[in-house]
């Protein structure tokens, strides 16, 4: 596509109307960022939930939150953020150990998170909220969804139109249903020259021997992001799940009796379970990949992407009474050492968490399901630095940007050749990267969109399947929405301009915050490659620590340097892209800072700030 705009069917109103302008099928992080900002238009918005649930795995579980650096947070996942650093502030006081816990409010206790959100969307009454209304089929002909059919919490059936339709489901069951092609599992290494594709064994940073590369139908394990607290005055009673078998977690006793597991759950990689602290004494547990078992399945959910309700449902209760299993062996098996089971016991099921599921959490992390194909394929290639810039591949169509790890959590069981890896199992560094709005668009799609089950390969979804991300990309489809009912198109320049004057990030840099007079021209110049600048000092990238084992301060080299002279170099290449984009080429002045050269440029047909 052009890179002035992507031209879609505009749909005429049909004779007896339409129901409602978007719909949106998912209410997840991504799907309530649509929602947000299709209203924030003044668009009517239809938000279709399957579950119970608003909010996906932000609420359901997935407490401490993924991603790197706090610049690479903005848009609709700031504004949850801040929403959330008030609540504490305001409840616990400025000094308090909750606000602290809540890491600039990136880090929360469900039902703060769910508060949150519900609060975001009664700020909007034209979002109306489905919860327990699954698709059924859809409509569909030539790239145009027309209308779904959905099926209510008491069985009744109905039909759902509307003139454009997102689908922020996990799944990508929306699409699927409307005909869209779509891929499960991994891609071999040939097909887009990905390092860590494949039949993969990984261990230390290291590809071993006997990993072959070949492609499958195998996805990366789900679990459950286990909420606990340590409060005994806010402690549920741990039930004894039904057709209980200790004999499925003996292989921690091996670890336990070998030194190699010291702890149940630990801050550290030597507990059974990954201890991840958040406000009030809670912890979001999770699974720790050397660990001989975890609250993960792998191989016991390959089906689940594209199988019928009554099938995950099943898959779902074998992964939780499995959790469940895991939680009262640690707490109770006389095979472990007794100060072993009493420090397991500190922890409970908390009271003021998911009392509708038995306080253990209602959403399965389903890590990865289908993907949708689209204009371009995110891959390893797209997250991984520039040797020259240090930065990573330049998306002059960029959407959203993000800042994590290429991860998948395995795909298998470890067994022999390596009894202590699972295959399929891979973590590797990157640095912030773009994502282009061509992933969001499946192929031949006229009026959906896709920011969930995105276009990817499987490696490089394991960098984008992250709820930060995802709500970036379901801001940006909520806008896309508008901007396509508005216009019959989206023109690109026109999506990022409203992007950054609604905060959201398209480029990475760490020193210009959004409330910056100079954010949506540093972050416009930036998607034209200003500073995809040479690196003399090419040296490795480093993260400082920040917080806990994941956080960190912004990596080295992206920066945008406004306050320092603009070079002559800088200067002319700085022209060049300029004139490739057609913008007014501002003349030269003596002794200026980039900061000044940048206030004096405006991009083509777009007003400057926010």
């Amino acid at each position: 596509m052009a890179r002035h705009g992507w031209w879609f069917l505009f749909l005429a109103l049909a004779s007896g109307g339409w129901a409602q302008e978007v719909l949106i099928y998912g209410a997840t992080p991504a799907g309530v960022a649509a929602a947000l900002n299709a209203a924030q238009s003044g668009r009517t918005v239809e938000l279709v939930e399957p579950s119970g649930n608003l909010g996906g795995m932000l609420t359901g579980g997935l407490s401490y939150t993924d991603f790197r650096s706090l610049e690479s947070l903005q848009g609709t996942f700031r504004d949850y953020m801040e929403r959330v650093e008030r609540h504490y502030r305001t409840r616990y006081g400025e000094g308090s150990q909750q606000l602290r816990d809540s890491f600039f409010g990136a880090l929360a206790e469900p039902h703060v998170s769910l508060a949150v959100l519900e609060a975001m969307l009664a700020e909007h009454p034209s979002i109306r909220l489905r919860r327990r209304t699954r698709i059924v089929s859809a409509e569909a002909a030539a790239g145009v969804v027309r209308r779904i059919r959905v099926k209510g919490p008491n069985g009744e059936e109905e039909s759902l139109a509307a003139r454009v339709f997102i689908d922020a489901s996990y799944e990508g069951d929306l699409a699927a249903a409307a005909g869209f092609a779509f891929r499960i599992g991994r891609e071999s290494t040939r097909e887009y020259g990905e390092r860590f594709a494949g039949h993969i064994y990984f261990k230390d940073g290291k590809i071993l021997d006997g990993s072959t590369g070949a492609g499958d139908h195998k996805i990366q394990c789900y679990n459950f992001r286990v909420i606990m607290t340590e409060d005994p005055a806010n402690a549920a009673p741990l039930p004894l799940p039904p057709g209980y078998r200790p004999e499925r977690y003996t292989r921690i006793l091996d670890g336990v009796r070998a030194g190699a597991i010291l702890h149940p759950m630990s801050e550290a990689k030597n507990g059974v379970l990954r201890l991840q602290r958040l406000p009030n004494g809670k912890s979001d547990m999770n699974d720790v990949n050397t660990s001989p078992a975890g609250f993960g399945l792998p191989g016991q959910n390959w089906e689940y992407p594209a199988a019928p309700p009554e099938r995950r449902a099943a898959i779902f209760e074998e992964h939780r009474q499995y959790a469940l299993g895991l939680l009262y062996f640690l707490q109770n098996d006389a095979g472990l050492p007794e100060a072993f089971r009493l420090e397991a016991r500190r922890w409970s099921l908390p009271k003021d968490e998911f009392a509708e599921t038995g306080h253990f959490p209602p959403a399965l992390y389903v890590r990865e399901a289908r993907r949708f194909p689209g204009a371009y394929v995110f891959t390893e290639h797209d997250v991984i630095a520039d040797p020259v810039t240090q930065r990573s591949r330049l998306q002059p169509e960029s959407i959203a940007v993000g800042d994590y790890v290429i991860n998948s959590h395995g795909v298998d069981e470890a067994r022999p050749p390596y009894p202590d890896v699972r295959e399929g199992y891979v973590v590797f560094g990157t640095v912030p990267y773009q994502v282009p709005f061509g992933v969001i668009v499946p192929h031949g799609a006229r009026n959906l969109f896709v920011p969930g089950a995105l276009s990817a390969s499987h490696v490089g979804f394991g960098a984008l399947r992250l709820e930060p991300i995802w709500t970036a990309l379901g801001q940006a489809a909520g806008v896309a929405a508008e901007l396509l009912l508005t216009d019959g198109a989206v023109s690109i320049s026109k999506l990022q301009a409203e992007l950054h004057r609604r905060g959201a990030m398209t480029f990475y840099v760490s020193d210009v915050p959004r409330t910056s007079s100079q954010w949506a021209i540093v972050q416009a110049v930036g998607n034209l490659g200003f500073f995809h600048e040479p690196v003399r000092d090419a040296a490795m990238l480093t993260r400082r620590p920040r917080f806990g084992l994941q956080y960190s301060f912004a990596p080295d080299h992206h920066a945008a340097r406004l306050a320092e002279p603009l070079t002559a170099e800088t200067a002319s290449r700085w022209r060049q892209l300029l004139r490739r984009a057609r913008w007014a080429i501002p003349a030269p002045v003596t002794g200026e800072t980039r900061g000044a050269f940048l206030n004096r440029l405006s991009p083509p047909g777009q007003s400057r700030g926010r």
